[in-house]
C-alpha cells in the first residue's frame, strides 16, 4: 500500500486533482483504493497568493518506489505541471508513504520528510489512514494532526464548490 498527496492552486483546482486520479486509475500497475475529500488550504512554503486544493489517496501498486515516483511525475507533466515556472501548479502529486520502505536517497525520501508537520497533508490523509505510522518516532497520522496548530487554515470544501 502507498499513499499520495495531491494539490493544485491553478484553476480548475479540484478538476486537476480528479484528472490526476483518473490517470492513476488508467495505469495498469496502480489501483486507487481510497480517496479523501477535498480541502482548501493556504499556501505553505511557496510564495503565492493562490489558495490550494488538497486531497490524499491510497493506492495499491506493483511498481517499486522509484518507478512509481516517475509515473507520478509523468502524470504531473501530462496535466501541465512545469516545475521551472514558479510556485503555482496545475497539479502536485507527492509520494507520501510506501509500505515497508524507508529511504532517503536519489531524490526520494519515504515517508515524506515534511508530511508529518503539514496540516494540508495530514487533514486529508487522516480520513483514509488515521493509524498510518508516518511520524519520525512512529506517530500515527491522527496523532500528528492533533498536535498541529490550526494555522495555516485548512478547510473542507463542500461538494458544490467548482474551484
Amino acid at each position: 500500500m502507498a499513499y499520495i498527496g495531491l494539490g493544485a492552486n491553478l484553476r480548475p483546482r479540484r478538476k486537476n486533482c480528479l484528472l490526476a486520479i483518473e490517470l492513476l486509475k488508467k495505469t495498469p500497475e496502480i489501483r486507487v483504493v481510497s480517496m479523501s475529500r477535498f480541502y482548501e488550504t493556504e499556501p505553505v512554503g511557496v510564495d503565492t497568493t493562490h489558495l490550494f486544493v488538497n486531497a490524499a489517496a491510497g493506492i495499491e501498486t506493483s511498481l517499486l518506489p522509484y518507478p512509481l515516483l516517475d509515473m507520478l511525475l509523468q502524470i504531473e507533466h501530462k496535466l501541465g505541471r512545469d516545475r521551472s515556472k514558479g510556485p503555482d501548479r496545475t497539479i502536485d502529486i507527492d509520494l507520501l508513504y510506501y509500505e515497508g520502505v524507508k529511504i532517503d536517497e536519489g531524490g526520494l525520501s519515504l515517508p515524506h520528510p515534511r508530511a508529518s508537520g503539514r496540516r494540508f497533508v495530514l487533514a486529508p490523509l487522516v480520513e483514509i489512514a488515521p493509524d498510518l505510522n508516518i511520524g519520525p518516532e512512529g506517530e500515527t497520522v491522527a496523532m500528528l494532526l492533533s498536535r498541529l496548530p490550526e494555522i495555516p487554515s485548512v478547510r473542507m470544501m463542500d461538494k458544490g464548490s467548482r474551484s
